[in-house]
């Protein structure tokens, strides 16, 4: 009863019978990466379309994927995962977000054991690539053990001279610049500014960059936002990266950037001109993290005021977006934290 992948693109509504049924070919790997894959996406876009509550897909994760070490099907699982986190920032329930964050480390605590930071005998490029994204995701979501470790070797990094400065795998570096910059201060911003300056690769550059953008401190987030727009320090073609990486921080972030943008378009246009593509994901990947009517109405008028026809379909994206995710945090909101403190 698996369909075909790549034949066409649907979605299958799982009974919940069904899915009882599949867990355990999930939880063992008897179905394969493809089918898991599958399965949780289906139950996710039907979550997020109103069709069925988020707590299925919640528990699903929970109960199936504990065990997971596909690549591609963790990938897609905090893809889905960062996306709810990112509503649930707008909650009304106070601590809500502390315990999704709570959930989201126990769901990686398996894979995260059986990775953990250094390199394993005979591993594989995927391994590797699974380890960042896991330590990224332990330490934004604040699991003590993962930013005690990201800390100290971010002064192993910051002590190392030039001839030791690949001391630190480039693999878990972009778990550790964004780990410490996530509840870092004004002297963190600046070790990262310096590290930024020195960076001798693309590469690198654009980890610490996003980092810079990755504070919870409001005022070092405006630090940051001036900092992206200083032309004799960050090139032209990172200012989106590091502005979009501000704007999907969290709540704060994303207000401090649209504010900006709206107040500084004309100057953004200038500079990539009214033809060029840049300026589709900003509209795009910035008011879209919103979750309300009234917010929607600010990026209607930004477009009256700003009329452009490249963004006339990226400006009703963006407001199905907000819908979207307007209606996920007034069904859902209650029903997820019951399932949380549970």
């Amino acid at each position: 009863f698996f369909k075909n992948f790549g034949v066409g693109i649907y979605r299958v509504n799982y009974p919940q019978s069904m899915l009882d049924a599949l867990i355990p070919g999930i939880q063992d790997h008897t179905l394969s990466p493809q089918d898991r894959f599958g399965i949780q996406t289906d139950v996710y876009a039907l979550a997020r379309s109103g069709h069925i509550n988020y707590v299925d897909y919640l528990r699903l994760l929970r109960h199936a994927y504990k065990h997971e070490d596909n690549l591609t099907v963790w990938k897609s699982i905090l893809k889905q995962l960062t996306d709810l986190n990112s509503i649930i920032d707008y909650a009304h329930i106070d601590n809500i977000k502390k315990y999704f964050q709570t959930y989201i480390c126990d769901l990686l605590s398996n894979i995260y054991n059986k990775l953990e930071w250094d390199p394993l005998p005979n591993e594989g490029l995927q391994a590797a690539m699974l380890r960042d994204i896991i330590l990224i995701q332990m330490g934004i979501n604040g699991h003590n053990k993962t930013r005690e470790e990201a800390h100290k070797r971010f002064q192993i990094l910051l002590n190392s001279n030039n001839q030791n400065h690949h001391s630190i795998n480039p693999n878990i570096r972009a778990g550790i610049y964004l780990t410490v910059a996530k509840t870092g201060n004004q002297e963190i911003f600046e070790q990262l500014k310096s590290l930024y300056r020195k960076a001798d690769t693309q590469e690198e550059s654009i980890r610490l960059l996003t980092a810079l953008c990755r504070f919870d401190d409001e005022m070092i987030q405006r630090q940051a936002l001036e900092y992206i727009w200083n032309r004799n320090e960050v090139r032209k073609q990172d200012h989106l990266k590091a502005f979009v990486s501000l704007a999907s921080h969290n709540r704060k972030g994303c207000e401090i950037t649209w504010k900006y943008m709206q107040d500084n378009w004309n100057k953004i246009e200038d500079i990539y001109g009214e033809h060029d593509t840049h300026l589709i994901h900003f509209v795009e990947h910035v008011p879209s993290h919103f979750v309300t009517e009234e917010r929607a109405e600010e990026v209607r008028k930004f477009h009256i005021d700003h009329p452009n026809p490249l963004l006339d379909r990226p400006v009703k994206k963006v407001l199905e977006q907000i819908n979207i995710r307007r209606l996920v945090l007034e069904r859902h909101e209650h029903t997820i934290h019951q399932f949380l403190i549970t």
